[in-house]
């Protein structure tokens, strides 16, 4: 990881962390005023990469970061995110209106994990968030510490020494995605005696798009939101949102994957060749982005860079003797999260370009070597 020195105070910065377990955004909005976005834990450290790069720029993450955000709950996106809220101890929290509503609070409430078909990990990860945000909010005399991000609403909103508005704004979900979402989990909190049916809803629905300017910059972080259904994702937003500026940095939505992936977008909400940023996910039969995602990506822009190659890293010694264990019932057992690696972009108030830094195992787009998934 970097130890290089801090951003100037009107020079905004994007950096992005993964694979390890997850992917995490941290942004610098200027004057020392920080936001993070979702969360990963480097797989041959331990560490979270988010919060150690800050801790070495000499960034007070008690006190400089204003929000932590959690764009939807799969776990290679909050993989390690409550102690990232936790070290944030002035940042308020930010999910989906989605998983914020008395039915997901309920489901937390009455230990309905299996029900609701949640993997353990991120199931604990939002229990500890609650709890966090609880005591913070006693402590502070009834502050709150959690806001419910919906379509067009501003989640931070302040001048900067004197400067253009900052806006961190959330664009989705829409309402019609957290009515979606809300009906799904009625029928997991059902009436007592009454059989309960597991949640059945894709949280990429109601993953939480920002767009974000500051410093006469701006900015698309894209989650993981879907194209679609109607009403709901980059559907839903291109309906409604016109921005005055387009954006010229994104990070590309659901690691390249094409359900994911809006033509529109690129032509409607983004400058002409924009700096793309992604990071790779290993963990299904298919690694994103493939070679035809890269592709894709390319065409649009020949400023993209990646945190790591999609292919699979070298198995570790401990998964070689976890595999000797099972013997001849361990077919093809790899380690698919591995080392996060960091791109960085940044660019002052002043200039039009990003400079874009790449920490191993990071590289550009175009340099990626693509492997075939074995078939398990």
């Amino acid at each position: 990881m970097s130890s290089s020195l801090l951003p100037d105070p009107e020079t905004v910065e994007v950096s992005i962390f993964g694979p390890g377990k997850g992917e995490s955004v941290v942004v610098h909005l200027g004057y020392g005023k920080w936001i993070i976005v979702d969360s990963c834990i480097d797989q041959k450290t331990g560490v979270i990469p988010a919060i150690e790069y800050l801790k070495q720029l000499g960034v007070a993450v008690d006190s400089d970061v204003k929000m932590v955000l959690g764009t939807h709950i799969h776990d290679d996106h909050i993989a390690g995110i409550s102690q990232v809220f936790h070290e944030c101890s002035d940042a308020f929290f930010a999910c989906s209106s989605a998983l914020m509503g008395e039915d997901f609070v309920a489901v937390l409430e009455e230990d309905l994990q299996a029900e609701f078909d949640l993997r353990k990990s991120a199931y604990s990860e939002f229990r500890a968030i609650h709890a966090i945000a609880d005591a913070r909010r006693k402590a502070a005399g009834g502050r709150r510490f959690i806001k419910r991000a919906v379509e067009d609403l501003p989640l931070i909103e302040e001048i900067l020494h004197g400067k253009s508005p900052t806006i961190v704004r959330a664009l989705s979900p829409s309402h019609e995605a957290v009515t979606r979402a809300q009906k799904k989990l009625a029928t997991v909190t059902a009436m007592e005696g009454k059989p309960r049916k597991p949640f059945r809803g894709d949280p990429n629905e109601c993953s939480v798009a920002l767009w974000i300017q500051t410093l006469d910059k701006v900015i698309l972080l894209g989650a993981d939101l879907l194209k679609g259904p109607s009403g709901c994702g980059w559907a839903g937003i291109l309906t409604d949102f016109k921005p005055a500026e387009r954006a010229s940095l994104i990070k590309v939505p659901h690691h390249g994957a094409p359900n994911a992936d809006e033509p529109e977008v690129w032509e409607r909400l983004l400058e002409k060749a924009p700096v793309a940023l992604l990071a790779p996910y290993r963990g299904g039969s298919r690694a994103r982005p493939d070679q035809a995602d890269g592709k894709r990506i390319l065409a649009r822009t020949s400023s993209a860079y990646i945190t790591a190659s999609p292919a699979l890293p070298a198995v570790r010694g401990a998964t070689k003797k976890e595999k000797a264990n099972f013997g001849h019932l361990a077919i093809n057992v790899r380690d698919p999260w591995g080392a996060a690696g960091q791109v960085r972009a940044r660019s002052h108030r002043t200039e039009s370009e990003w400079k874009v830094d790449l920490m191993p195992p990071a590289r550009e787009l175009k340099d990626v070597a693509y492997q075939r998934r074995r078939r398990k």
